[in-house]
């Protein structure tokens, strides 16, 4: 078979990923080791950043407050997640819970921040319900709060994808040999869970440790790593070597955290036939606690969902709250912002189509193509590599690269950033589901005389649709809600909705940010149902 076809893909993903990835990402690395000046070579750079202590006491401050996030997420995520797979509750019960649990990942972190400060503020809304405030937001606890409802829906779909495979026969033996209750669920439960349980930490903590929008509203003088970083690149002394020092701080353990995720891979347990449809035992105490942790996530989930909601259709919180759709109309009468939302559509839709592409060409190349190994290796590192790359540092590669060069301040650049900020995650669902397809499929089409790309347009493309749809969906969602890339890379005229939000926090109009982040959400919500109804029609229209 001819290989031109499968070269053709493998050039296309490495071309792109060398020129925005590896070289940003370098660029980055080699600005740090520049002279404070930016010219010559030294530590200039890194002394400065940490000459004064505010680095040392932001990387301390990150790593307490990520540390508490993941000690309160992982737990909280397999309670809920062991709710969802493993009671005996109703079903319409077990799926509101993972609704609501996964429904922050429809909003930008930095919405989380203000939805705290309007629930739990002084004059919030759960704080004027109960008459006293339950703890001062902005800090320490207000983060650790936010991280958490950030991290947790990622901690809640690892852990419970990992239930899926866990083989329920095991403890039902276990139950029949007289093992006690928690034994059985230690031994036959617990132990096949360590790795995924560590990998949820593990995520949950660099999440936390390398996210920007939570800071940027209720860190307050909580400093961060993510919050000095954009304060030396974007604040009234810029300093790009000194912010080039701190993203290769921030890069370094993001690095770590990636290698400890593909390691912790190998402690999985395997099961040649795992059964996870045995219905579990009754016990009533269990069903109960897990009944009590979903109600507890959803009324905060609501909670904060709901203030969201509410606020922008009063006049004034918390001073004047006669109903109104004044905010709604301001919002869209202004062109600005009205732009705004276009660059979003547009930001997003480029990203998804774009980010499928390549995930389905790189997972093309390592799965389907025939290839020399150390070319599928090459690809396959290429495509993951940028999951240990944060946003924050990709955006301000992008910043250094590019600025000045006609893609400099596009929605083009947007789209790149975007792109190869979320590439990793695409390309291993599209690995997953290519490599279950039948693998001789490309050998028939060869012998009917059919070349690599008629066959994986014509044969392997239909058969991978529900997963194409999938990426599709999981790109476009993550492209309207990001925040720490696009920040460095969007101009003025292609701002996008969540780089917006951060302007709009410097003058108070919170009542526009409300109903900016309520658009994105129902924007990604009509997108996932949408996506949902194609993959649902496209099977029906299969079936003989």
């Amino acid at each position: 078979m001819s290989a031109r076809g499968p070269w053709a893909a493998f050039w296309l993903v490495a071309g792109a990923a060398a020129l925005f990835l590896a070289l940003p990402v370098g660029a980055v690395a080699a600005r740090s080791l520049m002279g404070a000046a930016g010219q010559g070579t030294g530590l200039g750079a890194w002394a400065a950043a940490f000459r004064g202590g505010a680095l040392p006491e932001a990387l301390l401050n990150s790593v307490l407050a990520a540390g508490l996030a993941a000690a309160i997420a992982t737990p909280a995520g397999f309670l809920l997640a062991y709710a969802a797979r493993c009671s005996r509750l109703p079903r319409w019960f077990r799926a509101a819970v993972s609704a609501l649990t996964t429904l922050p990942m429809l909003l930008p972190t930095i919405t989380y921040g203000f939805a705290i400060v309007y629930a739990l503020g002084r004059q919030g809304l759960v704080t004027r319900l109960l008459g006293w405030q339950p703890f001062d937001i902005y800090g320490l606890g207000g983060l650790t709060l936010g991280y958490v409802v950030y991290v947790l829906p990622i901690a809640f779909l690892l852990i419970r994808n990992a239930l899926g495979y866990v083989d329920r026969r095991y403890g039902a033996v276990a139950r029949l040999m007289g093992d006690s209750p928690w034994r059985a669920f230690r031994t036959t439960l617990l132990r096949p869970l360590a790795g995924p349980l560590a990998a949820a930490f593990v995520q949950s903590f660099f999440l936390a440790f390398t996210d920007f929008g939570v800071p940027a509203s209720v860190g307050g003088a909580y400093k961060t790593v993510a919050g000095l970083l954009y304060e030396r690149m974007l604040g009234s002394l810029p300093d790009f070597g000194v912010g080039a020092a701190i993203a290769v701080c921030m890069l370094l353990p993001s690095v770590l955290g990636f290698l400890l995720l593909r390691r912790l891979e190998r402690a999985e347990v395997r099961y040649d036939r795992p059964a996870d449809d045995l219905p579990p035992p009754p016990c009533p105490a269990r069903d109960a606690l897990c009944a009590a942790a979903g109600l507890l996530a959803a009324l905060f989930t609501l909670t904060l969902f709901c203030t969201v909601a509410l606020v922008p259709f009063v006049e004034a919180w918390p001073y004047a709250l006669t109903p109104t759709l004044r905010h709604v109309a301001d919002v869209f009468a202004d062109p600005g912002l009205r732009l705004v939302c276009a660059n979003s559509l547009a930001a997003a839709l480029g990203t998804a189509a774009l980010c499928t592409l390549l995930a389905y060409a790189a997972a093309l190349v390592t799965v389907r193509g025939a290839l020399p190994r150390p070319a599928k290796t090459l690809i396959g590192a290429a495509a993951t590599v940028s999951g240990c790359v944060p946003g924050m540092v990709l955006g301000i590669a992008f910043l250094l690269v590019f600025s000045g060069t006609p893609l400099s301040h596009t929605l083009a650049l947007v789209i790149l950033c975007n792109t190869f900020h979320f590439l990793s995650a695409p390309y291993l669902m599209m690995k997953g589901a290519l490599e279950k397809l039948n693998a001789r499929w490309e050998a028939t089409g060869m012998l009917m005389g059919d070349t690599w790309l008629r066959t994986v347009l014509r044969v392997v493309t239909p058969n991978a649709r529900d997963a194409l749809v999938a990426v599709f969906a999981y790109c476009f969602v993550n492209a309207m809600v990001t925040v720490s890339a696009v920040i460095f890379v969007a101009g003025a005229r292609t701002a996008v909705i969540t780089s917006k939000i951060k302007e709009l926090q410097h003058f108070a109009r919170f009542d526009d940010i409300f109903v900016l982040s309520l658009l994105i959400l129902l924007v990604n919500l009509l997108a996932t149902a949408l996506c949902r109804v194609a993959t649902r029609r496209a099977a029906r229209r299969s079936l003989p």
